[in-house]
């Protein structure tokens, strides 16, 4: 299935499932210190040994599980991924970006770190802002590392995608272990109490959420594209479908839309094919799954639609129209900031506004300007139609259910959505024609 035949090939996977049920079972600020000692550890041995592919497989899986990387205050996987960075430039002393988009990256972050300071306000700027604000930068830096390395080693990406299963899979049971614990069994795996949510190892429902929903379509996009298609695939996303029923969010269901047409498409497909066996008992273990749990899915799946039950928008999503009027409002009072925005890192706190958008297209206006949007709008179409869009659209899945997350969650100042962002484009570019009918994955 995910591991084959290659178990080597996940040892730090392995380790990161060890430190989640660790952390499930007993919530201590050592075992975030420990595993994150782990990890670097684990990143020197892949310099030593100049395994710079490994390195990204690890900074990949780890992604759906940063919630572990956190000691308190000091955000330990900031850390992390700048000792990724550093160990993979050192095991070549290269980077595999071109030399066009290394200058690009550097006129933008010299154009970002102006707007920062420029549009300072009342923030009081201190050394570990002034860290953070270099950090965004490096992850950033490495996010499209990343996406050069993998478009350059195609034969690649099916690792890394299966990294990134596998640490959805590491948070969704340190999610389960830490609710047996706390709430007992009869609200570990789904819950009516909205006070309940699962946030799995992300510590947020609705990135968990998130997190299972990209990994479902690229379970999809595993199973389409293997030599044998295995049911084992089908299998494993139906599971993390019921998985992301914990989180309890509206946004979970508004996101499995696209999936369950997927699905329902490839069962179609499938009927008069040598799958139609899989299609079927997939059916059967579905049926049986909701016959054994059918109160319990039916209480959680009302507890879900009753918070779409409000009487205002304000309710609805959770005072996220109130944070929408407030960018808005405080864009439309500063009108210089409009053209190019106010630069990304801390944007919040720069412009006096409690929270982050949760938003990415609010983000996006407020960080970039209408200038910014529209260059990466231009920038978006290129990518797109280069990529030959006529070509299988299954692999623009991910691309569709993180646009579509967007609308409720913050990406732009959350250092782990630029790796994010690398595998959701790199899945658009690898998966062409020439790559996949050339034998290359």
């Amino acid at each position: 299935m995910i591991i084959e035949n290659k178990l080597k090939d996940y040892y730090s996977m392995i380790l990161l499932l060890f430190f989640a049920i660790i952390c499930g079972f007993a919530e201590r600020p050592m075992f975030h210190l420990l595993l994150f000692s782990a990890l670097v550890i684990i990143l020197v041995f892949y310099f030593i040994r100049k395994k710079e592919d490994k390195i990204i497989n690890l900074s990949v899986g780890v992604i759906p599980c940063l919630g572990l990387l956190k000691l308190n205050s000091i955000p330990l996987h900031n850390i992390f991924y700048v000792v990724c960075l550093i160990t993979f430039i050192c095991c070549n002393r290269r980077l595999y970006i071109s030399k066009k988009s290394l200058l690009l990256y550097f006129i933008f972050i010299s154009f970002d770190i102006i707007k920062y300071f420029f549009f300072l306000g009342d923030f009081q700027f201190n050394l570990f802002n002034l860290l953070n604000l270099f950090v965004l930068y490096l992850v950033f830096l490495y996010g499209i590392n990343i996406f050069y390395y993998i478009k350059n080693n195609p034969n690649h990406y099916m690792i890394v995608i299966r990294h990134f299963i596998l640490g959805v899979a590491a948070s969704i049971i340190y999610g389960y272990l830490y609710r047996y614990i706390n709430y007992g069994l009869g609200n570990t795996f789904l819950s009516s109490n909205v006070g309940l949510r699962n946030s799995g190892a992300s510590l947020d429902p609705n990135y968990f959420s998130f997190y299972i929903v990209l990994s479902i379509s690229f379970i999809i996009i595993l199973y389409l594209y293997a030599n044998k298609r295995n049911i084992k695939y089908l299998f494993l996303a139906l599971l993390y479908v019921f998985a992301g029923f914990s989180s309890i969010s509206r946004m979970y269901l508004v996101l499995c839309i696209p999936i369950m047409v997927v699905f329902i498409v490839i069962c179609f497909k499938t009927i008069f094919t040598k799958y139609a066996y899989q299609i079927f008992f997939i059916s059967i273990f579905v049926i049986i799954i909701m016959l054994f749990n059918r109160a319990t899915i039916v209480n959680s799946f009302d507890m879900v639609i009753s918070r779409f039950n409000v009487d205002s928008s304000v309710d609805v999503t959770n005072g996220r129209i109130d944070l929408l009027n407030m960018y808005v409002n405080t864009m439309k009072s500063n009108p210089e900031m409009i053209p190019f925005g106010v630069g990304i890192s801390n944007y919040y706190k720069r412009l006096n506004i409690p929270l982050y958008a949760h938003n990415l297209y609010i983000e996006l206006f407020v960080c970039l300007g209408l200038f910014g949007i529209l260059l990466l709008f231009c920038l978006f179409l290129y990518l797109i139609f280069k990529s030959n869009i006529l070509y299988n659209s299954i692999r623009f899945l991910p691309l569709l259910v993180s646009s579509i997350a967007g609308l409720a969650i913050s990406f732009i100042d959350v250092e782990g959505f630029y790796i994010v962002f690398s595998l959701i484009f790199i899945t658009i570019f690898v998966l062409t024609p020439k790559i996949v009918n050339g034998g290359e994955i």
